[in-house]
């Protein structure tokens, strides 16, 4: 009878985890950005359904043309230094997006450029 009690509670355990774990990675309808914005820097960072993620990255790529970030990849953690000079790292992976940009290395051309697209990512993040 203890074998049974036992059984039953490895496999609820088991169960929690992996719904736990299942919830975690899948980031269903769960979105969060957060904008920071200082005299030397500009942070964007989003967490976002993963079905949003083609469309940013091809979002992304189309306002930084003829530069391509993603290159047929789902992930990218880089340093991009773009023809215009503008310079900003990006850490995206399937549902999260990081950009930063410091603003003592950039135009205010460019830091206008880098805010407008942050804009536009927040509005197909939150498109139904």
């Amino acid at each position: 009878m203890k074998n049974n009690y036992i059984i039953l509670i490895i496999g609820i355990l088991t169960l929690g985890i992996g719904l736990a774990y299942f919830l975690i990675k899948n980031n269903n309808g769960s979105i969060s950005i957060h904008v920071t914005e200082s005299e030397q820097v500009y942070k964007f960072a989003a967490t976002y359904n993963e079905t949003k993620s083609q469309k940013i990255k091809q979002y992304i790529d189309d306002c930084l043309k003829p530069e391509s970030i993603f290159k047929n990849s789902d992930k990218v953690d880089a340093l991009i230094i773009l023809d215009d000079r503008t310079r900003f790292n990006i850490k995206a992976t399937p549902g999260r997006l990081h950009i930063k940009l410091d603003k003592s290395e950039n135009s205010e051309a460019s830091i206008v450029r880098i805010r407008k697209i942050c804009q536009g990512i927040k509005e197909i993040i939150g498109e139904k």
